[in-house]
């Protein structure tokens, strides 16, 4: 794996170059004038987007895994940390917070994470480690 700084940067042959496009319509149209020769995005953009556009073809579908995360800092209290849980989990039940979901990237609410979650996260930061220290 290679960062490249643009999507036509050079690549050698024994290595994958990738470049971080700061977003999923900016990966979309990369793909689509021929930038890039694929990226990775979400369902939702996918589909109202890239499907609507043509030419595309999915090579590779990950399993569904949360795309916005919350975390906060070890020493907060946990009623504070409860508190805010609740104010997130609840959002979608009123319509100023409704608002501010759809503003979120057209977020419609907020879940928590299931526990199978919990594990794809450790077997993916597993296989980042072993990237990042091939890399060195």
């Amino acid at each position: 794996m290679a960062l490249k700084k643009q999507g036509n940067d050079p690549v050698k042959p024994d290595e994958v170059g990738y470049v971080f496009s700061h977003g999923d319509s900016n990966t979309i149209y990369m793909v689509l004038n021929g930038v890039v020769a694929a990226g990775t995005t979400d369902d939702q953009k996918y589909f109202t987007l890239a499907k609507s556009l043509g030419s595309f073809k999915i090579i590779h579908k990950t399993v569904s895994f949360p795309r916005q995360l919350v975390s906060y800092r070890a020493d907060l209290p946990a009623s504070l940390v409860t508190r805010i849980r609740d104010i997130l989990l609840n959002m979608h039940r009123s319509e100023s917070g409704k608002k501010v979901l759809r503003d979120l990237e057209s977020t419609t609410k907020f879940e928590p994470i299931p526990g199978r979650d919990f594990d794809l996260v450790a077997a993916f930061r597993k296989q980042l480690d072993t990237e990042l220290k091939l890399q060195r």
